[in-house]
């Protein structure tokens, strides 16, 4: 398994926050991720400091600004993570989130006759 080291995962979390903040704006990744353990950025989203585990921040990290967004996050990091991929791989499970059309089918209320067995 090839080690991935934390001067990556800071590369790859701050590429990821930036964007981030692009479409939210500082204020709401600011206000999520104010409690995260381990993780200073500035107001730009770069990463000035990463303590502890590097993977268990970003799991955080994604967990938090999910709540924003679950597209718009799932998007990015799938992004970032493939531009980084050939250098070294960060893991970055998302699959956890639901994709859009999910969400737009579970939004939607079921009628008296979808509700039959």
């Amino acid at each position: 398994m090839l080690q991935t080291s934390e001067s990556d995962y800071n590369s790859v979390l701050s590429e990821f926050l930036q964007k981030q903040v692009l479409i939210f704006g500082h204020d709401a990744v600011v206000a999520n991720l104010q409690d995260i353990k381990g993780l200073v950025i500035d107001s730009e989203g770069i990463v000035k400091k990463l303590e502890g585990s590097p993977q268990q921040v970003l799991e955080e990290v994604v967990k938090k600004l999910s709540e924003l967004s679950d597209y718009a996050v799932k998007h990015s990091l799938d992004t970032v993570v493939a531009a980084h991929a050939d250098k070294s791989p960060i893991p970055a499970d998302v699959s956890h989130l639901p994709s859009m059309e999910e969400q737009v089918l579970q939004s939607i209320p079921l009628s008296p006759t979808d509700k039959e067995s």
